[in-house]
Formats: C-alpha cells, structure tokens, sequence
C-alpha cells in the first residue's frame, strides 16, 4: 500500500506545476497522512518530495488566501513526524502561521 501511495505521489509530483492551489492541498493533505514526505534532516537536506511541495508553497505564496495557509499550517502542526516544516513555510506566511499556532493552543 505504501509502495503504492509513493508511486502516485512521484507521478503526481511531475505535475506540481500545473497544480492549482486546491489540487496541490489535496496532494500535501495526502502526502502528509501516508507519510510520504521526507522529514527534515540534520543541516536542513530536504528530500526531492518535500522539496517539491515546499518550492511550490514558495512559488505560490501570493496566491494563496489566508484559510489556505492556515489548512497547511494546521496540517503540517498535528502531525508529529512534520511539524519541523512549520519553519520551512514561507516567510510571508509567518504572521498567519504564528497566529494559528497560538489559536491551537489557546484550544488546547
């Protein structure tokens, strides 16, 4: 199954560019609950996967609305094995980030 998840993400991958901004938050959403991402390593390598959705999240940082980022920056928070991508989003992104962050865990 995983081989199979993997599979999909690298042919999907090819087509990032082409990728609206509600495609490519399915494919992070996907991506990130198979556990297909590569985690962040020691000195900041970046797997081609990671790398790949985090280019796009920086090509498309103006286009993105402001529910967008919170739905990644929520995403990317509950999830244990990614949330060292938080510092990886892009920099115009850190107030909407900072500010959902602080909403999770004034719920919390």
């Amino acid at each position: 199954e995983r081989m199979l998840l993997s599979n999909i993400a690298d042919l999907l991958q090819t087509t990032m560019a082409e990728m609206g901004r509600k495609d490519f938050l399915l494919f992070l959403l996907g991506c990130v609950h198979g556990e297909l991402l590569e985690e962040l390593k020691p000195g900041g390598d970046l797997g081609p996967l990671t790398a790949a959705c985090l280019n796009y999240a920086r090509d498309e940082q103006d286009n993105f609305k402001r529910d967008e980022v919170q739905k990644i920056v929520y995403l990317l928070h509950h999830s244990s094995k990614y949330q060292s991508l938080l510092g990886e989003l892009p920099a115009s992104w850190a107030t909407t980030k900072e500010e959902t962050i602080d909403f999770i865990k004034a719920k919390a």
